[in-house]
């Protein structure tokens, strides 16, 4: 059986990129719409379903390091000749995980910053936290979108390595 080819560090990054890119447009559109006077409410509604989302890529990343670990103790105990190309793999999952689980703890602790009208701060300050906020969304979505697809790159290697021979 001729031994799988890797897959490269490319794919997945052009694939978070183009998320981030189209997660980041998105958001820029829907801040121009609104105008300054309506910051404040545009940022109320971006920072609660920024909580969600921060909260469910805090979850799916802590999920992919317990998975990491798992795949790890596989390979550990795996009589075939995985190869080094796997390990620099999962140490590369493992390095955007982290960077996401704390890019998440980040978007949840700017997000849980109460929002109301308040005398001291300047008018942009709304502008300002809103493209912060869309910013570190798009951020993350990139991130676990790159994430999904080392992995995916990672389990067909490990399978292809894996699998049995078929005539």
């Amino acid at each position: 059986m001729a031994s799988p080819k890797p897959v490269g560090k490319a794919t997945p990054m052009v694939g978070g990129v183009l998320t981030f890119i189209l997660f980041g447009i998105h958001r820029l559109f829907v801040g121009q719409i609104y105008s300054r006077s309506e910051a404040m409410s545009l940022v109320k509604a971006l920072s609660d379903s920024s909580l969600y989302f921060g909260a469910a890529i805090a979850s799916a990343s802590a999920t992919i390091l317990a998975l990491m670990l798992t795949m790890l103790g596989m390979m550990h105990n795996s009589s075939a000749d995985i190869g080094i190309w796997l390990f620099k793999r999962v140490r590369m999952i493992a390095w955007f995980a982290t960077i996401s689980l704390c890019s998440a703890v980040a978007l949840l602790t700017f997000s849980s910053i109460p929002i109301g009208e308040f005398e001291d701060i300047p008018t942009n300050w709304y502008v300002m936290s809103y493209y912060a906020i869309a910013t570190l969304m798009a951020v993350l979505a990139g991130l676990l979108v790159t994430s999904i697809l080392l992995i995916l790159g990672a389990v067909r290697y490990l399978v292809n390595r894996l699998a049995p021979e078929v005539e």
